[in-house]
């Protein structure tokens, strides 16, 4: 129901929600996305551990935002509806990691504002998430530069957070895997919250969640200097409508 008092474009294409098969769930994240078809033959799907360990309810709200509605799902089935944007920026999602992921943090820390996080477990989740993003961002450097062991690495991780011993491990294999891959996610986090406060600054009492969220959203798949490029373009035509 919050949806349309902080976002004035909002995709045709809902999305749907499955459960992980236990059977997999062990190695897999708490949840990921799964977009909706490029051409919009069928929505996207929500995916979320059938292991209760590994998603527990408290996560649930972070989650969502950030993978659903209006994260990932949200995100790019609108993307695939902006015909007159070119194909790498509609359809280039995971090679913009920092643009891409940035936005689902944003996302998270935007429920907040939207009232999503209703009891002291659900705003725990919250910082639980964020808890995450942070000791990740030191493991990943402490396996690529530092030469950090694998058990390490999970050690580390296990100290900090309330995560599953199997979804630790998971995890390190995939930053293992994908160097610096997990630090696209806070870049791209820090330069959305940036923008926003350079909006809010810049406009005041005339800053529209609507408007802030539709350029950024618009703007597709790409590099955050292009972003930031966009978003100011946007600043600039909205400060001279004032202005005129």
């Amino acid at each position: 129901r919050r949806i349309p008092e902080f976002f004035g474009l909002i995709p045709r294409i809902t999305y749907g929600v499955q459960s992980i098969p236990e059977s997999v769930s062990a190695r897999m994240p708490p949840a990921y996305a799964q977009p909706s078809a490029a051409d919009g033959s069928s929505a996207g799907i929500f995916w979320i551990s059938s292991l209760p360990s590994k998603a527990p309810s408290f996560l649930h709200p972070a989650l969502v935002v950030h993978e659903a509605w209006p994260g990932h799902l949200m995100h790019l089935a609108l993307l695939n509806e902006q015909t007159d944007t070119p194909a790498f920026r509609r359809y280039g999602a995971v090679k913009y990691t920092a643009c891409v992921e940035g936005w689902a943090l944003y996302c998270e820390n935007l429920g907040i504002e939207m009232g999503l996080y209703t009891t002291p477990h659900e705003h725990y989740g919250r910082l639980e998430m964020e808890m995450w993003r942070a000791v990740r961002l030191v493991v990943d450097t402490g396996i690529h530069v530092q030469g950090w062991s694998r058990e390490q690495a999970v050690a580390y991780m296990a100290e900090h957070l309330t995560l599953s011993r199997e979804t630790i491990e998971g995890e390190v294999d995939r930053y293992a895997a994908l160097p610096a891959q997990a630090l696209g996610y806070q870049i791209g986090n820090l330069k959305l919250r940036e923008l926003r406060r350079r909006a809010e600054g810049r406009l005041g009492t005339r800053f529209s969640h609507r408007g802030f969220h539709e350029a950024v959203m618009t703007a597709g798949a790409v590099t955050l200097p292009v972003l930031d490029d966009l978003v100011e373009d946007w600043l600039q035509r909205q400060e001279s409508r004032h202005a005129a």
